[in-house]
């Protein structure tokens, strides 16, 4: 019997080699500088790479502390991606940025208006750690 994790580490692992492919030999045009190409071929790796840990791992010891990795949390990553990427074209990098990451926080956070240092100062240096790392250590124009 296959289980749901295993089900989802495959598809992960098929989508991240076929996102990989296409950076490396497909049409792919990420713009100008060393960046455009090397972050998404790194996500993809870390995705494969992670993916293949769901499906071969077989200790039961250290998966009795995390929950099962279903299709519907997935989903959920990937329709927020989608909906960051749309808010990314519209309103451009810092703005989409910041909204992602106080909508992300808010989800993890229990309890977000009580606690909005919490979601709001880490949303704030991160979104300051990516600004500063696509336009002054990779030069990505933005």
């Amino acid at each position: 019997m296959i289980k749901r994790d295993n089900i989802t580490g495959i598809v992960l692992f098929v989508l991240g080699f076929i996102g990989f492919i296409n950076t490396v030999a497909g049409e792919f045009s990420g713009g100008a500088g060393v960046g455009a190409h090397f972050f998404p071929q790194m996500t993809f790796i870390l995705m494969m790479l992670s993916s293949g840990m769901m499906v071969f791992e077989k200790s039961d010891a250290l998966k009795k502390d995390y929950i099962a990795v279903t299709p519907l949390p997935v989903g959920i990553f990937l329709l927020t991606g989608a909906l960051y990427f749309l808010l990314l074209l519209r309103l451009g990098l810092s703005a989409a940025t910041l909204i992602y990451l106080i909508g992300l926080y808010s989800l993890l956070t229990p309890r977000p208006l009580k606690n909005y240092k919490v979601v709001l100062i880490p949303s704030f240096i991160v979104l300051a750690v990516i600004l500063v790392l696509f336009t002054w250590i990779v030069e990505i124009v933005i």
